[in-house]
């Protein structure tokens, strides 16, 4: 139900983002998709992990397939996540500091 939740409000994102410029400009959460979708991989690590431990009536491959392939998900989102807003982020903070450097 997360997942079909999360995926509702991505493709409402990229069909107000095929839209007219105009509504593009208001169009500022993408971040906070993929914040929400790290949050979804965790909690199935999690839920992975849990059931490793504890047991469940599922196949315990089929646990650690789980675990795995959220994981590498999480590791994936982690580096687009980085790359797109935190190093974006630096690299506007590092320039502005260099532009006031070059006033003064």
């Amino acid at each position: 139900m997360v997942n079909s939740f999360i995926h509702v409000a991505m493709y409402l994102y990229y069909a107000l983002a095929a839209c007219d410029p105009k509504v593009q400009k208001y169009l500022c959460w993408e971040k906070y998709l993929t914040i929400l979708q790290m949050a979804q991989f965790v909690s199935a690590v999690v839920l992975g992990l849990r059931a490793l431990v504890y047991g469940c009536d599922f196949p315990l491959w089929m646990q650690y397939a789980r675990v795995v392939y959220m994981s590498s998900f999480l590791f994936l989102f982690g580096q687009y996540y980085r790359n797109a807003y935190l190093q974006k982020k630096q690299a506007k903070t590092t320039r502005d500091v260099f532009m006031l450097h070059q006033i003064y």
